[in-house]
């Protein structure tokens, strides 16, 4: 049984490559474990719909990330205390902040890494897209992410970058 705040964190088992990617439940446990794993690229997941969560973080362990999933900007701000993301992934309609306000936090929080800042959206309004990047987020990704453009987004590639673009861009 886990609490509400529970971070759900993903790790392929390379050992036995045939089995599906595992998730692991707990609190503090996974983010000692981090200091010995070995150069997994580590992606903040925020999503509060938490079937929505377990997939996204399903498609990214998949790409090879190892994903903490937090549910609130709460949960979200105080876990990156300690740990160093490559990526954080978050809703813009957080349950308890708003995505704009939990950019700039987490901003500030990660100024001293490089961080990639993802808006993950279930809507394709050019407003979102617009007001998204001035708070911040470095990308802005549609709900569901198809795994390539998760990809593209943590690890941006000029060659998909205008596919990409039209794409995600509002008919005109």
């Amino acid at each position: 049984m886990h609490t509400a705040d529970a971070a759900i964190v993903c790790r392929y088992d390379t050992a036995r490559p045939t089995r599906q990617p595992r998730l692991h439940l707990g609190g503090q446990t996974p983010f000692l474990r981090r200091a010995n794993m070995k150069s997994k690229p580590l992606v903040l997941l925020t999503e509060e719909h938490r079937f929505l969560a377990r997939v996204t973080a399903r498609q990214l362990n998949t790409l090879g990330f190892e994903v903490i999933v937090t549910h609130s900007a709460r949960d979200a701000l105080s876990r990156l205390t300690g740990i160093a993301p490559h990526a954080i992934i978050s809703d813009i309609a957080l349950p308890d902040m708003c995505g704009f306000a939990f950019a700039g936090q987490v901003r500030e929080l990660t100024h001293k890494i490089s961080c990639r800042l993802i808006a993950y959206c279930s809507s394709c309004d050019s407003r979102d897209r617009k007001n998204a990047l001035a708070a911040g987020y470095d990308d802005f990704l549609i709900k569901p992410a198809e795994p390539w453009e998760l990809q593209q987004a943590i690890a941006p590639d000029a060659t998909t970058a205008s596919f990409r673009a039209q794409r995600t861009s509002p008919a005109a």
